[in-house]
């Protein structure tokens, strides 16, 4: 199953990108995968789901997914990775095609490409609510760095917002391409934000149990992006946390100030066409992250003249 586009881990992105859980994920065979999901309902409600992913269905897989959705007290679904399959009465179907369609969802960029983002950001970066704005900073930094990010790197996006509230997770995942996973956690903070002993703890456990649970289907998280109104000036200081988290999980965080963020959202809205280009890897290098990195990024891409 490891067609362009319709590999496991692609369908696995999907479903994270959409907001699943995805609980455990077994082969059957080299063309058949089942897939434990759990999901949310419209009353907040915990649906179960034990997905097949299949090319094939016959009357053993279908015995299979019976009666382990059976046992499981799960919804039973199909998602076909050939145009010519057929399931049974009462099991639902969805072609790979219609799958990516539905799980789909469109960039709400109007919010970010307003002529104040960079005044609205930066202020509530720094824990102060603008004026004329209603709700928390701390809720409204989330949502804008989750926007911006989604934008910048043009990939599907997870904020985890409320339905995971109580659990050791940062603010979201993007799934950016050539299997760059993204963590990243948005951090309203009055003066410099400088992460603790518990942070990089607490950083360290949920990219472990990622990387646990998901490295062989989708990768390992790449880096962890830390947004917020400004950081620590010391580089040793941001290179010593670096040092702390890449022990404890193998990962380290690129530190990226709200200005910082406006200015790359701003570059790229005249590059659109390029930031499927871009080399995010290198652009969110370990550190303190600048927009002239990004700004040189773009001059590669010009001079490559590939995309205009």
């Amino acid at each position: 199953m490891s067609d362009k586009g319709t590999s496991i881990g692609t369908i696995l992105r999907t479903l994270f990108a959409a907001g699943y859980r995805v609980i455990k994920v077994e082969r059957a065979s080299a063309t058949s995968t089942f897939v434990n999901l759990v999901g949310v309902d419209l009353l907040r409600a915990e649906v179960k789901i034990l997905a097949l992913v299949t090319k094939t269905y016959g009357l053993g897989l279908k015995r299979r997914l019976e009666k382990q959705a059976d046992a499981e007290h799960s919804t039973p679904i199909v998602i076909s990775l050939s145009s010519e399959l057929k399931t049974t009465p009462g099991v639902p179907c969805h072609q790979i095609g219609n799958f990516f369609k539905l799980l789909g969802g469109a960039v709400q960029t109007d919010r970010i490409f307003r002529p104040d983002l960079p005044a609205i950001i930066n202020s509530i970066g720094f824990n102060k609510l603008p004026k004329g704005l209603a709700g928390k900073p701390d809720t409204l930094l989330e949502e804008i760095s989750s926007e911006c990010l989604r934008y910048l790197l043009d990939c599907p996006l997870r904020r985890y917002g409320q339905d995971r509230l109580f659990e050791s997770l940062p603010d979201g995942i993007a799934f950016a391409r050539s299997n760059t996973n993204f963590y990243y956690d948005a951090k309203a903070y009055t003066g410099f934000y400088h992460p603790s002993a518990d942070d990089i703890k607490r950083f360290a456990e949920y990219i472990n149990d990622f990387n646990d649970r998901y490295a062989t289907f989708v990768g390992r998280i790449f880096r962890l992006l830390v947004i917020s109104g400004g950081f620590s000036k010391s580089e040793k200081a941001i290179a010593e946390k670096n040092n702390d988290l890449d022990a404890r999980c193998g990962t380290q965080m690129t530190f990226i100030s709200t200005s910082a963020l406006a200015e790359s959202v701003a570059l790229m809205r005249k590059r659109s066409q390029q930031r499927s280009a871009v080399s995010w890897r290198n652009v969110f290098a370990p550190g303190v992250y600048s927009s002239a990195r990004l700004t040189e990024e773009c001059k590669r891409i010009e001079k490559d003249a590939i995309i205009k």
